[in-house]
This record gives C-alpha cells, sequence and structure tokens, in this order.
C-alpha cells in the first residue's frame, strides 16, 4: 500500500469519526423525539420502534455523511439489531487495509455509542448495531458488529 493510500484511509477514517457518527446520532434522536420519545419498550416494543426509525431513516439515504464515505441504507436483520450499510466511494477493495482499519475504527464507534447521549436508547434496549463497509464497486469490505456487550467494556 502506497503512503498516498495510507493518508487516504487515515483522512477517511478520521472523517468517519467527525460526520458519520454525528450525523447518524443527530438523525437517529430526531426520529425517536418524532416517535413519541426515547423508550422503545412502550408502545409497541422495540423491534416495532426499530422498524419506524429504519424506515424513516432510509427515506433519507443515500446520504453522503463526508468526503469518501455514503450511507446507503439501513436494515433490521433480526431481533434487535440495526445494521448501516455504508460505502467507501473513491476506493475499491484492494486500496482498503482491513487489517489496519477494523482495529481502529471499532473501539472508536463503541465509544462513540457509549458516550453519545442520542445512541443512549440503543444501549438501554440492548440493541446491537452492525455497520457494513463496501468499497466504491458495491464489494463488501468489512462489517463490524456492535453489541451490547461490547459496551459494557471499557475502551
Amino acid at each position: 500500500m502506497s503512503i498516498k493510500n495510507k493518508h487516504l484511509i487515515i483522512n477517511q477514517l478520521f472523517i468517519f469519526k467527525l460526520f458519520f457518527m454525528k450525523k447518524i446520532s443527530i438523525i437517529i434522536l430526531s426520529l425517536m423525539l418524532l416517535l413519541g420519545g426515547v423508550s422503545m419498550v412502550s408502545c409497541g416494543g422495540v423491534d416495532s420502534k426499530l422498524k419506524t426509525v429504519v424506515e424513516e431513516f432510509n427515506k433519507t439515504t443515500p446520504m453522503d455523511v463526508g468526503p469518501g464515505i455514503r450511507i446507503e441504507k439501513m436494515e433490521i436483520p433480526s431481533s434487535k439489531t440495526i445494521k448501516c450499510i455504508a460505502t467507501f466511494t473513491t476506493m475499491t477493495k484492494d486500496q482498503i487495509n482491513v487489517e489496519q482499519i477494523e482495529p481502529m475504527l471499532k473501539p472508536a464507534m463503541i465509544s462513540a455509542l457509549k458516550s453519545d447521549p442520542n445512541f443512549k436508547v440503543f444501549v438501554d434496549n440492548k440493541v446491537s448495531v452492525i455497520y457494513v463497509f463496501n468499497d466504491k464497486n458495491g464489494d463488501n469490505i468489512f462489517e463490524i458488529n456492535l453489541k451490547p456487550e461490547d459496551r459494557k467494556s471499557s475502551i
């Protein structure tokens, strides 16, 4: 991997941390407030509220969240689980060193989920959040699964 590609990856990770997590947290908070408050347990249960959040969120996608990163959509693959599909729009699978990116990205994402009050509803209701990253050609690069027990560990 060239120095230019390493700098591009580091730059995209920085942008990801600044824009992606913040933008998603603001959108999710807005949707939760529109849905009648922060508690997902009442009025239909967690999965029902997640379905509504995902449907509303997907009306805003695809969404550019920073240079070179786009959120394609969200899904609910199983009970109490949200999957967010994102694309590195300027890079191919061969240009990305997963062994370098993933260990840096997962702790930052766990930290954001733990510290950002906009994600409290997911933490309180033990919702798993899966991030799937694809390259500009749509090829899967890697997946980060943030389970409720991950948020209990100290990072």
